[in-house]
């Protein structure tokens, strides 16, 4: 029970002391006890009291004989002051009492709507109440009534129409009537509910699922991949600006050269290079028959070139296999040194590296799922950190709902695919 701050007392003369009017009434003390006065200055409720706060709704908390209660502005007990400790009387008009270690409530009117049965008891928030009992929690309403039965192992107040919950090790999120909007299959939602502002703006991520269900086609199987890190690094170079059908090309031409090999091939990045490690960056592009830049500017660089140069930085860290681009994700060196290659410095080659080598949970922030993201969601100034938290989470709970198998990967190939149909089209 959250108890504020007593109204700061000023003195009246002598021994007694007054404190500002609240409700029409303010409190004084004389002789050690407290009592109350009318906006006339008439004393309407004697000095016995050993406590008392400030009026509210017509009745105000006091403290008789080291016990809590309420009374009105006659001085009659509404509330009878039997009780170890009160609340005070929130907004819906109803309090919580503490009587042997075991929490009920009363309303103003003097009425108990629920007795002292919980083991903890919160003030109302947006209409309901946190209470828990036998180490489980839930929810009750106004009359007493639990809306939600203590049913969970660890839960949050309200707030903004949702509540945070918590049971058999992961969190989910519940709404007013108790629905589990996002199921209990989260191991930490606090930095999602951080980035996205999950818990004041969960129509975001309701908006972003439903718009995902209506749009996209939920038959195609899950990308493929590569098996191979140097040819997971091939795809993601040339990826960057282009539409994809140029990059099978690429890769196509470059499996044909390596000895008509397959996209399930294993080969290593050293072999690569030593199979490449005597062409010009010239020959190179033309084995690929390609000879886009990595940029616009005047100082780029051919692709050809800046694969090389990415697979000799991979070597360098001893990424030879697709497991050991696994091991990269969190590497910021390795990472530092690819962005350092020219026209690799926003990252996106890196991204795609990750979900090339089949890492479930890497998302590609590019302009297909940012545009995807801000259209389902409504917001326009979506962060890179809210759209990657938007897919990872949504992957998550289709895959626990109707879409089993769904991860980060898949999902974004499926919505990358979606984007980039509407542009053809």
């Amino acid at each position: 029970m959250g108890n504020s701050e007593k109204d700061q007392e000023v003195t009246s003369g002598h021994s007694n002391h007054q404190r500002p009017l609240f409700d029409g009434m303010a409190s004084i003390k004389r002789d050690g006890k407290w009592g109350f006065i009318n906006d006339a200055g008439q004393e309407v409720i004697p000095c016995i009291y050993d406590e008392v706060w400030a009026f509210s709704q017509g009745i105000v908390r006091v403290k008789l004989n080291g016990r809590w209660g309420f009374i009105n502005k006659e001085g009659k007990e509404v509330i009878p002051c039997i009780f170890d400790d009160t609340g005070f009387m929130d907004e819906v008009g109803v309090a919580t009492v503490e009587l042997n270690g075991k929490y009920g409530y009363y309303n103003k009117d003097g009425q108990e709507v629920a007795p002292c049965i919980y083991d903890c008891g919160h003030d109302f928030c947006e209409g309901l109440a946190l209470v828990g009992k036998n180490d489980l929690y839930g929810f009750i309403d106004p009359t007493g009534k639990e809306v939600v039965p203590c049913r969970y192992q660890c839960a949050n107040d309200i707030y903004k129409g949702f509540a945070k919950v918590w049971n058999d090790d992961n969190w989910g999120i519940i709404d007013k009537n108790g629905v589990e909007v996002i199921p209990c299959i989260f191991d930490d939602l606090d930095d999602f509910a951080q980035d996205l502002q999950l818990d004041c703006n969960y129509p975001m991520f309701k908006s972003f699922i439903e718009h995902c269900e209506k749009s996209l086609d939920f038959s195609q199987p899950a990308p493929p991949g590569y098996k191979s890190a140097p040819l997971c690094a091939l795809d993601s170079v040339f990826s960057i600006g282009v539409k994809y059908g140029s990059v099978k090309n690429v890769v196509n031409n470059f499996l044909h050269w390596l000895g008509d090999l397959s996209m399930e091939t294993e080969i290593t990045t050293s072999e690569v290079l030593d199979r490449i490690g005597y062409l010009t960056d010239a020959e190179l592009s033309g084995l690929l028959n390609n000879f886009q830049r990595t940029d616009t500017h005047e100082n780029s660089i051919l692709k050809s070139k800046a694969y090389i140069l990415f697979l000799e930085v991979m070597q360098r860290f001893y990424v030879e296999t697709c497991e050991d681009i696994a091991m990269m994700v969190d590497d910021q060196a390795f990472q530092s040194t690819i962005k350092s290659i020219r026209g690799q410095s926003s990252g996106l080659t890196l991204e795609y590296l990750f979900i090339l080598a089949r890492i479930e949970s890497y998302v590609k922030v590019d302009r297909h799922i940012t545009r995807f993201a801000k259209t389902a969601t409504g917001e326009s100034d979506l962060s890179k950190e809210q759209i990657i938290n938007l897919v990872r989470t949504a992957s998550k709970y289709m895959a626990y709902q109707n879409h089993h198998g769904m991860n980060a990967r898949w999902l974004d190939h499926l919505i990358w695919t979606y984007q980039s149909s509407l542009g053809k089209n």
